[in-house]
């Protein structure tokens, strides 16, 4: 039985467009990185908490960088409790720590019922 889970998840995303035959060549590269715990207390609850940053995706326009690069890190705690074998809620409070040139969320509230059929 899985008691604990601790993950550190690091993907890298890189994507770009460079467009020669146009008048503007735009590009980007945004970088994610996540730390995300979970403990299973009963068969029926678990509770998990998440922090993450997602950071890059400075824009270039004609090979000048726009200095505009977003920061933003935010963290999430919850719990989710199977009612029945196949019925779950999940209930996550979460919010944003620091932004930089992007939107910031203030709180964050989301409640999931999820039923398997």
């Amino acid at each position: 039985m899985l008691k604990y889970l601790l993950m550190l998840i690091i993907p890298v995303m890189a994507s770009w467009t460079s467009a020669p035959n146009y008048l503007l060549a735009i590009s980007t590269n945004p970088s994610t990185g996540r730390d995300y715990f979970r403990y299973k207390t009963t068969d029926k609850l678990e509770l998990h908490v998440d922090a993450s940053r997602l950071w890059g995706g400075e824009t270039e326009v004609d090979g000048v960088h726009q200095d505009d690069q977003s920061n933003q890190q935010k963290y999430m705690i919850g719990a989710s409790y199977f009612v029945e074998p196949e019925t779950q809620v999940l209930a996550t409070f979460g919010q944003d720590i620091s932004v930089e040139n992007g939107f910031r969320e203030g709180s964050r509230f989301n409640l999931r019922f999820l039923h398997v059929f």
